[in-house]
Order: structure tokens, then C-alpha cells, then sequence
């Protein structure tokens, strides 16, 4: 059977240039900026059958508005949620990954990736840190197969004048979770803030296709450092791929389609 899975970072639903006077404030209101409005439109035009987001606004002031007109909007109508981390951009709102899928979900876990707490004092004294980021592994029920995904979205070190490399033990989980599926039919994919994923995971260079081969995922990625492969779509040799399509949208990051053949 052929289908089609993506994985998009959507910067918490506000675009690239985003800034407070698009309409959208910093005090717990949730207003459809464009990006809001754009999702559900790419996810029908691209027909995607399973797609797994990042920087998802799970919860803005207790509501899950954009989970809603998702299943409203579109075929997928079940989902796995993590929220792991407060909003920069909405007071109360809570951020994560997330998978929907218009297959039924059968087992799901969830993860972080290893967290070595960072900190960095910005210009107004304010201390940052660094925001434990989450995993999720499910099992899809296809018509005649059995699908399992993970998919994560890693911590981003350069704002802490920190590179992915320095903490190769940040990657660990999502090594493990795939060597321990590396026999099932498994596709792994999301943003894994680095570019060069297969110097932190040597362990599965040779037991997983990254197909994505080394194309920009990201246009805006900090003013002068456009041009940065963060997303990833990798899979075990028992998954054929038809095609991949890198589709540009208001986020600063692509939405990533594969065409998959089971």
C-alpha cells in the first residue's frame, strides 16, 4: 500500500516574521494568524495520511484549538500529544510535539531527549533555559501492516552559544528507540536541530535511509545563516520511498513529505 507522511516545524503556529503587531499578544489570547489558517489547507492539498509537527501549540489557555480544527478540517483523526515546555509567544500555552494520523493508533510512548540544563542570562537579566524537548513512539494499524513512527524534536544549543555535537548525549533516547525498532517497519522523522544527525548517531548510519539527503529544511534559520538541514526523514530498508517533496509555506521551516510504499 502507498501513503504519505510529513514532518513540519511550525513555530508554534505564527510565522517567520511574525511580531505582536500581526495580532496575536503575548497575554494568553489565541487569535488565527496566517500560518494557523495555512496548516490544515497544507495538510489537504499535500494529502498527507500521518503527519508529525513540532513547536505544536498543544494547550493555549487550556484549549487545544488547533487539534480541534485539525480533526475537523482534515482525514487525520487520531493523535498522539507531549507538550514538554511553556510557550515563548503565549502566556499559559504549552508546546510539543504531536502526531496525527488517519490510521488508528495501537501504543504510544513518549521520551525526552537528554536535557544537560543550560543556561544563559539575556541583556535584561532575565536567566534562560534550556527546555526539555520530547519523543514520541507509536504504532500505526495500516490495513494489512504495522507502522511504527517516532518522531522528536530536538534541543537547539546555538542559543546558548552551544552546538549539538558538544552533547552528543542529548541524542541517546532517540538512538535507542530506534535500534530497539531498527527490525519493525519504522520510519523516524522530525527536527533534530543538527546537520550532521549521523556524526551524533553512528550507530544507525547503516541501518537507516536519510531521505532527505542533505537539502535545506530551513530558509530563515538566524539573519545570515540561512540554508541549515534540520528535518529529517529516516527509514529501515523494508520501506520503499517514492518521493519526497519539500513544500514551502509561512514557517520558517519546510513541511517534508515522503510517498511510502508498504
Amino acid at each position: 500500500m502507498n501513503f504519505k507522511i510529513g514532518t513540519w516545524n511550525i513555530s508554534e503556529g505564527v510565522t517567520a516574521e511574525w511580531n505582536l503587531t500581526d495580532g496575536v499578544t503575548n497575554n494568553g489570547t489565541y487569535v488565527e494568524t496566517d500560518l494557523i489558517k495555512q496548516i490544515t489547507k497544507k495538510i489537504n492539498e499535500s494529502d498527507v495520511d500521518i503527519i508529525c509537527f513540532q513547536e505544536f501549540p498543544v494547550e493555549i489557555n487550556n484549549k487545544e484549538l488547533l487539534k480541534d480544527k485539525i480533526y475537523s478540517e482534515t482525514k487525520l483523526k487520531y493523535s498522539v500529544m507531549y507538550d514538554t515546555y511553556p510557550s515563548f509567544l503565549f502566556d499559559g500555552g504549552k508546546i510539543g510535539v504531536c502526531l496525527f494520523s488517519k490510521f488508528p493508533i495501537t501504543y504510544e510512548e513518549k521520551h525526552l531527549f537528554f536535557n544537560p540544563d543550560l543556561t544563559k542570562v539575556s541583556k535584561s537579566g532575565k536567566i534562560n533555559h534550556s527546555f526539555d524537548k520530547g519523543i514520541i513512539l507509536a504504532k500505526l494499524e495500516l490495513p494489512e501492516d504495522e507502522l511504527t513512527i517516532i518522531t522528536g524534536h530536538a534541543i537547539r544549543f546555538r542559543p546558548f552559544d552551544k552546538e549539538a555535537e558538544d552533547y552528543p548525549e542529548s541524542y541517546k533516547p532517540l538512538s535507542d528507540l530506534i535500534l530497539n525498532n531498527i527490525s519493525n517497519k519504522l520510519i523516524a522523522l522530525g527536527d533534530f536541530n543538527t546537520t550532521d544527525l549521523f556524526s551524533l548517531l553512528p550507530n544507525i548510519k547503516d541501518k537507516v535511509v536519510d531521505n532527505v539527503n542533505g537539502s535545506t529544511t530551513i530558509d530563515n534559520f538566524e539573519s545570515g545563516k540561512a540554508g541549515r538541514k534540520l528535518d529529517y526523514i529516516l527509514t529501515t530498508p523494508n520501506i520503499s520511498v517514492i518521493n519526497v517533496e519539500k513544500i514551502n509555506n509561512l514557517s520558517d521551516h519546510y513541511l517534508c513529505v515522503a510517498e511510502i510504499n508498504i
